[in-house]
């Protein structure tokens, strides 16, 4: 879920239609008006968690990530426990993991991303709070650094130093407990001043790419796209009771209790 989308309080919700167009991105909206959701139907001869059984055989999933959301409206953050299981698929060991987190462009006016875009007011900043982060059950550190350009203001990149080589074929799994404040919305990430609309994306700590020749993780440009390995997604998001989530991938179940909704989808074969 590179993308997620929250819609705080709206006393009135018209939508006359959304079209989602980033994978794993979900969006929560007070439902006060008279707005109904429908679940669709799921053929699942045709598709299963999201995807075409025709293309199952063709999707190589590499990082797979189980994620649990927890959406606080009043202090406008998340707090996040987050599971990547890894496999490398390359020829060739490697001795240190690489990560993207993108939310830290938004740290300062300092960062490469803020080059591009208006982050100098106090509400538009945030930064990623990690709570602890594990390989393999062990504690572990992140050690932030720049791939391509140098800038200590930029810790949109981090790396971590393996005890032991990840040989070809093996698998990692990876935890990272974190907490993040929403900004004020700067490029498709934050909440709309006036509307209570929350729209997070680029949110989530996500593995770069190893390839043969060694690991693609670029530092948060201000104009790019993003680049990772396609994997399966599960995402349990908890909102406050009367708030309607939308997200890519397929709703497997809503849990309401007297104060809270939980979703949770699932998405297969997608990168983000």
């Amino acid at each position: 879920m590179s993308e997620f989308l929250c819609l705080a309080h709206m006393k009135r919700l018209l939508i006359p239609f959304l079209l989602i167009v980033f994978a794993c991105l979900f969006y929560l909206s007070d439902n006060n008006a008279d707005f109904k959701l429908t679940t669709a139907t799921i053929d699942t001869s045709v598709y299963s968690e999201g995807l075409l059984n025709s293309e199952i055989n063709n999707v190589e999933n590499i990082a797979d990530y189980d994620i649990d959301v927890v959406f606080d409206l009043e202090f406008k953050k998340i707090d996040v426990i987050q599971t990547i299981t890894w496999i490398n698929k390359t020829k060739n060991p490697t001795n240190e993991l690489q990560f993207h987190l993108y939310p830290n462009a938004y740290k300062s006016e300092k960062t490469l991303f803020a080059k591009g875009y208006d982050i100098s007011s106090k509400d538009a900043k945030t930064e990623m709070h990690v709570n602890y982060f594990k390989i393999n059950g062990e504690t572990s550190e992140l050690i932030y650094f720049q791939p391509e350009i140098p800038n200590e203001f930029d810790s949109t990149v981090a790396k971590v130093i393996l005890d032991k080589p990840v040989l070809q074929g093996d698998t990692v799994k990876i935890t990272f407990d974190y907490s993040l404040q929403i900004p004020r919305s700067v490029k498709r990430f934050g909440y709309a001043e006036g509307r209570s609309f929350f729209f997070i994306s680029q949110w989530f700590p996500k593995i770069g790419v190893l390839e043969d020749d060694g690991w693609v993780c670029s530092q948060y440009h201000p104009y790019l796209n993003f680049y990772s390995n396609f994997g399966r997604y599960s995402v349990q998001i908890t909102v406050p009771k009367n708030f309607i989530v939308a997200s890519t991938g397929v709703e497997q179940e809503k849990i309401v209790d007297a104060k809270f909704s939980v979703y949770k989808f699932i998405q297969n074969g997608v990168h983000d």
